[in-house]
């Protein structure tokens, strides 16, 4: 239910957990001299004491705004495995990406026990081209994975934002992504989905493979719901078309097909 008045949108702040209890209180003498809600969720988010989606969230009367030692600050994406936030961990104050995988895959017990295991293994990657795995966990019958967050722009955006890039410089990026995957390869793990969207580019040029081994679950829950008579989404252009036949065809070349799909859209 939508929040009016400055005193109900302070009780929702203060259920959410998501301040300090010195920001709390300074919340909390803000509302004594504000009207409404509106005007208390203005004066908190030039304070930086919300964020504007934080402000969103609340007014519509959403209080889950808090996993475990992370606070959502922003959300970043959505798609089949679930969606993705902007989150800060409480105590270390650091940011990171935060996906919460959806009831849809929580519910399956037996693609749930295959993501603890895959986290498992992603979670020993370490390349400067992978996004690092830092966390797994759960709230109530929720789990939620925690990544390395990084500032900038995925490909896809990137491109459109500035155009194609020169043949040099899309060499060059794709480069590092072959590094990325071969790293994952010799630890077992194929990435199953790459894209541009999953290729994030900071402002010095380097580039981070975004839900590397992740998404293969993906295929997974797609090939559940299709069991299950559930509308089924349209797989990326991107996939190699041997994962048309599902994970177990799935080997390190599968990463090939859309390396050089990435490298064209460059």
């Amino acid at each position: 239910m939508a929040v009016t008045t400055a005193s109900e949108l302070c009780q929702l702040i203060e259920k959410s957990n998501i301040l300090g209890a010195g920001p709390l209180e300074k919340a909390k003498t803000l509302a004594a001299s504000e009207a409404d809600a509106k005007s208390l969720a203005r004066v908190l988010i030039e304070q930086k004491l919300l964020t504007s989606w934080q402000a969103r969230q609340l007014m519509a009367g959403v209080s889950g705004l808090r996993l475990g030692k992370y606070v959502l600050l922003d959300e970043l994406g959505r798609g089949d495995l679930g969606r993705v936030y902007l989150a800060e961990h409480t105590q270390l104050v650091r940011r990171a990406a935060l996906k919460l995988l959806s009831r849809e895959l929580c519910d399956n017990k037996e693609l749930l026990r295959r993501f603890l295991g895959e986290a498992r293994l992603i979670a020993s990657l370490d390349h400067p081209n992978v996004v690092h795995t830092l966390d797994v966990s759960s709230e109530s019958d929720r789990y939620y994975v925690v990544f390395e967050y990084v500032a900038g722009r995925d490909l896809t955006k990137r491109v459109a934002d500035q155009g194609r890039l020169s043949a040099k410089h899309a060499a060059e990026l794709v480069l590092q992504v072959a590094e990325g995957l071969v790293h994952a390869h010799e630890k077992g793990v194929v990435h199953a989905d790459l894209k541009p969207g999953n290729l994030m580019v900071d402002a010095q040029g380097n580039v981070k493979i975004l839900d590397i081994g992740v998404d293969r679950l993906g295929i997974s829950l797609q090939a559940a719901n299709a069991a299950a008579g559930r509308p089924a989404t349209t797989p990326s252009l991107y996939r190699a078309p041997e994962l048309a036949k599902g994970v177990d065809s799935l080997t390190p070349k599968s990463d090939l097909f859309p390396s050089g799909w990435c490298l064209f859209f460059s």
